[in-house]
């Protein structure tokens, strides 16, 4: 369980010296949560220009059908999108919820925070972050 953390947290370290503070920021996704938070994220995936500046981990896998049918298109092929084949992201208590999105960035002191979207600032932060503004 730690050692997922681990590797997650150096994935986001490795991007720290980069000028775009955009890049960062991951989403760790439940997908058997909350059903409205997890599409707004996955429309925001999909259509903002922004979305490619982070990564993506979907946790709570159940099957690849069940993902196909949750995403609407091939996420196979998607290199923004990381499986947590093993459920271990859910065990990382309490910055990751089991049903709702959650972000991790680094804050400009450089350390590592999260923020987990809920239906009262999913958009709000969807928007900020689709025009380009960092969670710092």
């Amino acid at each position: 369980m730690r050692f997922l953390f681990l590797c997650l947290l150096i994935t986001i370290l490795s991007c720290q010296n980069q000028t775009n503070t955009l890049k960062n920021t991951s989403f760790i996704l439940p997908i058997n949560g909350c059903p409205g938070c997890f599409k707004k994220v996955v429309s925001f995936c999909q259509e903002s220009p922004q979305s490619r500046e982070f990564d993506y981990f979907i946790t709570g896998y159940t099957s690849d059908k069940d993902m196909r049918l949750r995403i609407e298109r091939d996420w196979t092929c998607s290199e923004t999108y990381h499986l947590d084949y093993k459920n271990r992201l859910l065990r990382i208590k309490p910055e990751i919820s089991e049903i709702y999105p959650t972000i991790i960035y680094i804050n400009q002191q450089g350390l590592l925070n999260s923020v987990t979207l809920n239906s009262k600032n999913i958009d709000r932060i969807l928007d900020s972050l689709s025009k380009g503004h960092s969670l710092n």
